[in-house]
């Protein structure tokens, strides 16, 4: 299943986080497909694909003292269309 992970984080974190990326070699969740940064700074959107939610979860968590996250399910028209006709 695809999730859009938006993540957001005040600016005061910025030197922690850039911190973390180096010490652990990069911030990837699992599944990633995509990700880009704001121009602005302060927030990320990550596409993924995973089978089971608890993979997203658990990689968010990693990074929870620092960002605030927000998951989605996604699809195409066609899949949340067929989906909310359940």
């Amino acid at each position: 299943m695809l999730f859009m992970i938006i993540g957001e984080w005040p600016s005061e974190n910025r030197k922690a986080i850039l911190a973390r990326r180096a010490e652990i070699g990069g911030a990837s969740l699992p599944g990633q497909l995509h990700h880009w940064l704001a121009g602005g700074g302060g927030r990320s959107f990550t596409v993924a694909d995973v089978s089971d939610i608890a993979q997203i979860v658990d990689g968010c968590f990693k990074w929870s003292d620092l960002i605030h996250f927000e998951v989605i399910p996604i699809g195409t028209p066609e899949q949340i269309m067929k989906a909310m006709a359940r």
